[in-house]
């Protein structure tokens, strides 16, 4: 005689199948991010380089690629460096992810093209060059800065963004 399931079993599998992301299409739970402040970014650059980190950040800069704190200036980082913001599709070579296109980064890109003020929840791989240290630049990466013109000193590959706050900025 074969031995079968009984019909709860096979309603666990297919709640654990759904649950456990192994669905195709799914989105991915990326588990590695490391939270993080700009002030632990300039501080200790080489201890976040090639990871995946999520910073709270404010958008600016010509091309609205420049990342800078969200808040209210840190005084007690005595560190500083620029950090841009890079597509993963634009990168040589390509990072072992891509920039999820979602509704989030649609909002993202609308209103970077109007030029609005940007503040969002970035996720990303950090790559640090250099790094402002009393008055010096200091190397903490290989490589060339990045951005335009290579006056960034150090990026973020986005890999996402999130809750994002677009304000207008006035006229004067």
């Amino acid at each position: 005689m074969k031995a079968s399931l009984p019909i709860c079993a096979h309603v666990s599998l297919l709640v654990l199948l759904f649950t456990s992301g192994a669905l195709p299409g799914q989105e991915e739970k990326h588990t590695d991010a490391v939270n993080v402040t700009f002030c632990d970014l300039y501080s200790d650059p080489q201890k976040y380089a090639g990871k995946i980190v999520v910073v709270r950040a404010i958008v600016y800069g010509y091309d609205n690629s420049t990342l800078g704190p969200a808040g209210p200036k840190d005084e007690s980082c005595t560190s500083y460096m620029t950090i841009g913001l890079a597509l993963s599709q634009v990168i040589k070579p390509s990072p072992d992810f891509t920039t999820l296109r979602d509704e989030s980064f649609q909002t993202f890109e609308h209103a970077r093209q109007t030029g609005m003020r940007i503040v969002a929840t970035f996720e990303g791989r950090f790559d640090p060059v250099f790094v402002w240290r009393g008055h010096k630049r200091v190397r903490v990466g290989e490589g060339q800065r990045f951005g335009r013109k290579h006056l960034e000193d150090g990026r973020i590959i986005l890999r996402r963004v999130s809750d994002i706050i677009a304000l207008s900025i006035p006229s004067k």
